[in-house]
C-alpha cells in the first residue's frame, strides 16, 4: 500500500501497533560488490537495507530492482561508450534472508554495488518508511546542480542518504552538514559508486546541501532521507 501525504511518500509495510514504532536507528554495517550480484549480510528481522547499484554499458543498462526490493529512484543517461543507470532502492528485512545473492544491474563496463544495512532500536516494528517527496534526482552528462535533503523538522528517526556514481572515472562526493560515513564501491573502470548516510535520532535542526564536484561527463548524484514509523 503507498499513499501520500501531504506531499511525504508513505510505504505502508504492515498494521503493527504504532506504539512499537521505531524510537532510534543505528547503523550495521556496508558491503560492496564488482558484480552484477551482492551478498546479503547477517540480517534481523526489521532492519532496513538500503541498495545503491550503478551500471554502465554502450546504452543505459536494464533495470533492475532485486526481488523484494522496492526502488526509491531510478536514472539514466545515454551518453555513448560510457552511459550510466543508476538504482536507489530499499527493503525491510524479515531476518531470513541471510548469505542470499541480490541480483541487481549488470554493466559491460561496470557494476558497482554498495548496500547499507541499518537496524531499529530492540522491541520495535518497522512498519513504514516515509521517503522525502520529491527525492532529488540527477543524472546526465552535465554538471550535477546542487541538492537540499530537507530534513530540517521532520520527525526521528531518519536516514539522510546522499549517493553519487559514475563510469570510467572517479568521482568525489562532498557532503555538508551532518554526514557519519561514506561507503566507495569500485570496479574495473574506475568507476565508483559512492554513498554517504546520516543516521539522525533526534529530529534535526538542519538541512544538508549535497554536491558531487563533478563538472562533466555522464554521472547520477541522487539525494534524500527517509524515516522509519
Amino acid at each position: 500500500l503507498h499513499d501520500r501525504i501531504s506531499g511525504v511518500s508513505v510505504i505502508w509495510i504492515d498494521d503493527e501497533d504504532a506504539s512499537n514504532a521505531p524510537t532510534s536507528l543505528s547503523f550495521v554495517s556496508s558491503t560492496t560488490s564488482a558484480a552484477s550480484t551482492i551478498t546479503c549480510p547477517t540480517v534481523e528481522p526489521g532492519d532496513i537495507g538500503i541498495l545503491w547499484d550503478v551500471a554502465g554499458d554502450s546504452g543505459p543498462p536494464s533495470t533492475v530492482v532485486p526481488s523484494g526490493w522496492t526502488a526509491i529512484s531510478n536514472v539514466n543517461v545515454d551518453a555513448g561508450t560510457y552511459a550510466i543507470r543508476a538504482v536507489l532502492s530499499y527493503r525491510v528485512f524479515d531476518g531470513t534472508e541471510d548469505g542470499s545473492t541480490i541480483t541487481g544491474m549488470a554493466g559491460n563496463n561496470s557494476e558497482p554495488k554498495v548496500l547499507l544495512l541499518f537496524r531499529p532500536n530492540a522491541g520495535s516494528v518497522v512498519t513504514a518508511l516515509e521517503l522525502q517527496s520529491p527525492w532529488n534526482e540527477f543524472c546526465a552528462d552535465a554538471n550535477a546542480p546542487v541538492q537540499t535533503i530537507s530534513a530540517s523538522g521532520q520527525p526521528a528517526p531518519l536516514i539522510r542518504i546522499a549517493a553519487t556514481g559514475r563510469v570510467a572515472t572517479t568521482p568525489t562526493v562532498s557532503l555538508t552538514g551532518t554526514f557519519d560515513a561514506a561507503t566507495i564501491g569500485q570496479t574495473d573502470n574506475n568507476a565508483r559508486a559512492v554513498i554517504g548516510y546520516a543516521v539522525q535520532n533526534s529530529s534535526p535542526s538542519d538541512d544538508n546541501t549535497i554536491d558531487n564536484n563533478l563538472s562533466g561527463g555522464a554521472h547520477a548524484l541522487v539525494s534524500g532521507w527517509l524515516r522509519a514509523i
